[in-house]
């Protein structure tokens, strides 16, 4: 149990595993909370990966040419004898401006109005969407489905063009002009978006490459625009001979930037788009990063208990063990029917006498041991097990406890407190002669070692023999309540009560006043943390009087793949 002289957090967390949200993160804690998502995580890798295949298979083929060009540049000197010669001097800032003209409008613009790319690309515009290309990859029939979507919605176009008025086919001529530009400016705008132009490693070599879906075309457009450079460099030199003197102009005619093309560009046979399997795994480790960052914000805005040693933080005594959420065997069938006659509208599990082994017959073998070790010397302790709040469990741990007691020879009782909101005895044995077989069996007789008292209290017994249990239901809350467990004592070796939870103050309080010790169940991923801590402290003789917790309705795969050194350890050693 906890003394009331030391605090209430005597157990050091951290040293345990990550016990608190406030902890450090570390890479154990990061591989638990991955480890924990990881069925995530490979949904979310699979969809991305999914979504990557699709878009290889559905994207457009790209081909690039590559045409290179040998700048150079030749300037006039003047030596001692005056005499005038050129000389070709190398310049990076040089080979930039020359590189920046050929990006320009100006080459682009001779390039489009020479190939026609401006009706090329409107055409394109018309006939290539992805609605399109997904009906062309998906059936042959697709292209015919999709041309005859492209007639109708010519055949309306034309439709409401004939209904126009007379000023709008006034203004028709200008409107053609505007969408030819509009058509222009676009086909500039992707010649300049497709076209790169590099310089080749420290050489005076300048590689100008088209990229495009066809590749005699992506040809014929790199070849274009060197050819447009060179004649734009032609047009300038003769230009700047014009202005000067007769017998400068031929020697002006050689000097400054000269370009020759030394490569031209021919039909590529291999595309130029990046490789499927890399957009794959590109895809896939998107999914996976996606899938890692949404497990570790999962795991810090969690403020629920997932752990056993977020319990030991909490509550500040030792973990009994965890168990996980139990299903109904026909094996004890008979005996679960049998405890659901006496505790109403509850189903309650035996695995612990059924498999002593399992994770329920470990945490409670260890919770009679914490029980004996802290009541030591103490004839027929009474032991509370209490929860948060309902539904976390805790009758479930009682009459396990109870059962695996009883099954090492002792004689146990098990009482049900009821609380004031609860209907009494008498209302139970009205309800079962409403509806027999439901509620809590009206026994008239009464056992040679039971109290019958005057307040109508009901113990009802299971069998005679030293290793079975008893029931009853007995309301704590009365003037008489002690005296009553005083007198159960002397029959019972263990007296296990299943109280209230923590969310009846009242009742719990009232209770604890005759209980020598109390085991906390909480519910895995259902009880919030900070709920949890607030329950302990504000409750001073609970916290004097806890045993130990357990940790109920544990998902035992996912507690084996979390950063919990304990959770883990009772994990595989149940």
């Amino acid at each position: 149990m906890v003394d009331a002289t030391r605090p209430a957090n005597s157990y050091d967390a951290r040293s345990l595993g990550r016990g608190s949200g406030e902890d450090a993160i570390d890479w154990l804690w990061m591989l638990g909370a991955i480890r924990q998502k990881l069925r995530t995580i490979v949904v979310l890798i699979l969809i991305f990966s999914a979504t990557g295949a699709a878009f290889v298979l559905l994207r457009g083929a790209h081909y690039t040419a590559q045409t290179q060009l040998l700048l150079t540049n030749l300037r006039l000197t003047f030596s001692r004898d005056d005499a005038l010669f050129a000389e070709s001097v190398p310049d990076p800032s040089f080979l930039e401006t020359q590189m920046q003209i050929m990006r320009s409008d100006k080459i682009a613009l001779v390039v489009v109005d020479r190939l026609n790319l401006a009706n090329k690309a409107g055409d394109e515009d018309a006939n290539t969407t992805p609605v399109s290309t997904l009906l062309r990859f998906l059936d042959p029939w697709g292209q015919r489905v999709w041309d005859g979507i492209s007639a109708y919605t010519a055949d309306l176009m034309a439709d409401g063009s004939a209904s126009s008025s007379d000023a709008d086919q006034a203004t028709a001529p200008r409107g053609t002009a505007s969408e030819k530009d509009g058509r222009r400016f676009r086909a500039l705008k992707e010649l300049q978006r497709s076209t790169t132009v590099e310089r080749v490693g420290m050489s005076n070599i300048v590689a100008v490459r088209y990229t495009t879906r066809n590749a005699e075309e992506a040809a014929v457009v790199a070849n274009e625009i060197a050819r447009a450079y060179v004649d734009d460099q032609v047009v300038g030199r003769v230009e700047s001979a014009q202005s000067a003197s007769i017998w400068l102009r031929e020697r002006l005619r050689d000097v400054g930037p000269k370009t020759r093309i030394i490569a031209y560009a021919i039909a590529p046979t291999e595309k130029s788009d990046l490789r499927g399997i890399l957009i794959i795994a590109l895809s896939a480790g998107i999914g996976a990063a996606l899938g890692v960052t949404y497990a570790l914000i999962a795991r810090l805005v969690d403020r629920t208990v997932s752990i056993p040693e977020q319990v030991i933080d909490a509550t500040g005594v030792e973990c009994l063990g965890v168990i996980p959420r139990l299903r109904r065997r026909d094996k004890r069938a008979s005996r679960v029917s049998l405890i659901k006659a006496v505790v109403p509208n509850q189903i309650v599990f035996t695995e612990a006498v059924a498999q002593s082994r399992s994770p329920v017959g470990r945490a409670m073998g260890h919770a009679k041991a914490a029980i004996d070790t802290a009541l030591h010397g103490r004839k027929a302790p009474c032991i509370g097990v209490t929860s948060a709040s309902l539904g976390e469990g805790k009758t479930t741990v009682a009459h396990n406890l109870a059962m695996l007691i009883a099954d090492w020879g002792h004689r146990v009782l098990v009482i049900r407190c009821r609380s004031r909101d609860e209907p009494s005895p008498a209302a139970l044995k009205a309800e079962d002669a409403a509806a027999p077989g439901t509620g809590v069996p009206a026994l008239s007789s009464t056992s040679t070692h039971i109290i019958q008292d005057a307040l109508d209290r009901q113990i009802i017994e299971v069998g005679g023999r030293r290793n079975d249990v008893s029931y009853c239901e007995i309301d704590l809350l009365g003037t008489d309540a002690g005296e009553l467990i005083q007198c159960l004592k002397l029959s019972f070796d263990y007296i296990i009560c299943d109280l209230a939870p923590l969310d009846a103050v009242g009742d719990v309080r009232c209770a604890l006043k005759h209980l020598d010790g109390v085991i906390l169940v909480v519910e895995w991923r259902a009880v919030h943390l900070d709920h949890l801590r607030a329950a302990i402290r504000s409750f001073t003789e609970l916290r004097t009087k806890l045993v130990g917790t357990v940790l109920n309705k544990v998902d035992l795969a996912t507690m084996q793949r979390s950063s919990s050194p304990l959770g883990r350890f009772f994990v595989r050693y149940s």
